[in-house]
């Protein structure tokens, strides 16, 4: 779970402060400042397979809109866009000062998901999985998610990034709102040594689906 975190905050720390420079302390409305609207784009991570045995895949939102907090250089729809946003999500109420020279900004993703598939098109992936079926009962999703933090009114003392990891198909309908721009899916079972072409669906609140493929190679 680590790795998530590590990932979101040097996103953060480049991507959140380009045009603050000549500002401090900011009183803040919504505790999220940023939001990421973007396709999914899913790649291979293999770090840690000599440690793990897991092969994961890497899910991101790269690039993209970021809305903006008004207080920190949001205007006109972008502006308008970011406010809907944080009323559906409930993040209106934080009023805090920030000291946006010094704290690492947060952001997620400007979607909330329903639901999140995963599935081999190329090749069955072991007796139980034929190509193209769905593999939710055998893959884990390890993600970050703002939601609980912000729903409980924001806890002084608690941390307001919480780490999750759980299998695709035990997924509830609110466990994916305010995640972070990264999620990680590994799998419980293995298929035989070969390249497989994978699919990332996720499902918006709005019946949406965004979808990223890659190609899995397992040694």
């Amino acid at each position: 779970m680590k790795r998530i975190l590590i990932f979101c905050l040097i996103g953060m720390l480049f991507g959140g402060c380009d045009d603050l420079k000549d500002q401090d302390m900011v009183f803040m409305h919504s505790y999220i400042p940023f939001y990421i609207e973007n396709s999914w784009t899913a790649h291979p991570y293999k770090k840690d397979v000599s440690n793990t045995g897991k092969y994961y895949l890497l899910c991101s939102l790269n690039g993209g809109t970021v809305y903006r907090a008004p207080e920190l250089g949001g205007t006109g729809e972008n502006a308008e866009r970011f406010l809907a946003i944080a009323e559906q999500n409930g993040d209106r109420t934080y009023d805090r000062e920030v000291n946006v020279l010094v704290e690492n900004l947060p952001r997620c993703s400007a979607d909330n998901y329903t639901d999140l598939r995963v599935r081999c098109l190329n090749a069955a992936w072991d007796n139980g999985h034929a190509a193209g079926t769905d593999l939710s009962d055998i893959a884990v999703v390890e993600y970050v998610s703002y939601a609980a933090y912000v729903r409980c009114g924001y806890p002084k003392g608690e941390a307001s990034a919480k780490g999750y990891k759980k299998r695709l198909q035990e997924l509830k309908d609110t466990d994916l709102s305010m995640i972070t721009d990264a999620i990680y899916i590994y799998f419980t079972n293995l298929p035989p040594a070969g390249s497989y072409e994978m699919e990332v669906t996720f499902v918006t609140t709005e019946g949406e689906e965004k979808s990223a493929t890659c190609t899995l190679t397992i040694e």
